[in-house]
């Protein structure tokens, strides 16, 4: 580079005019850092609001179980909310009996806690009784049916409190429900 002098007396470096000057260019970069920062941040809420709902969904499950006493042999489902929040529109379709039961179990609110809701035998059409709190039912007689694909949850959809649809399938895979 070549110094010239100028009206003052001094002494500049020829820098191209079309790269502009330095203070543009500093300004520049820093409105550049500042948006990709700003993004990555942005990018680190929706991660962290997902991993949230993700959390609270997480704990609500659910299971087949039966009472072993073979002389007045109970079904029923074990739904299990730990999260310490309420889940709306909860729906349970189970599969009993090598068939999915045409009724699901339809409850408007499930508080937390351990809830046992069993299969009425008093008609041909399955529908399910009223929701008892485990400590309540007989729960230590309870057993999980855990070694046949005949008797398992096939379907379990609920609202969470941020009012997002959550679906879990027969794999317990989480997932977020379809919008209809």
């Amino acid at each position: 580079m070549h110094a010239a002098e100028t009206k003052e007396g001094a002494i500049s470096m020829n820098w191209p005019s079309w790269l502009g000057d330095l203070p543009t260019w500093v300004t520049a970069a820093a409105v550049v850092f500042a948006a990709g920062s700003y993004n990555l941040d942005r990018a680190r809420q929706r991660a962290d609001a997902e991993r949230d709902a993700r959390e609270q969904a997480s704990r609500l499950s659910a299971w087949v179980v039966t009472d072993p006493d073979e002389r007045k042999r109970t079904y029923g489902v074990i739904l299990d909310n730990c999260s310490g929040s309420a889940f709306r529109d909860v729906s349970v379709v189970v599969r009993m009996f090598d068939a999915v039961i045409d009724r699901p179990i339809r409850l408007v609110m499930l508080p937390p806690g351990r809830y046992f809701v069993e299969l009425s035998k008093d008609s041909t059409t399955y529908t399910w009784k009223f929701a008892a709190e485990v400590p309540s039912h007989t729960g230590d007689r309870l057993r999980p049916i855990m070694q046949s694909a005949k008797y398992q949850v096939h379907a379990l959809e609920f609202t969470d409190t941020r009012e997002q649809r959550w679906r879990r399938d027969e794999s317990f895979v989480l997932s977020r429900a379809r919008e209809n």
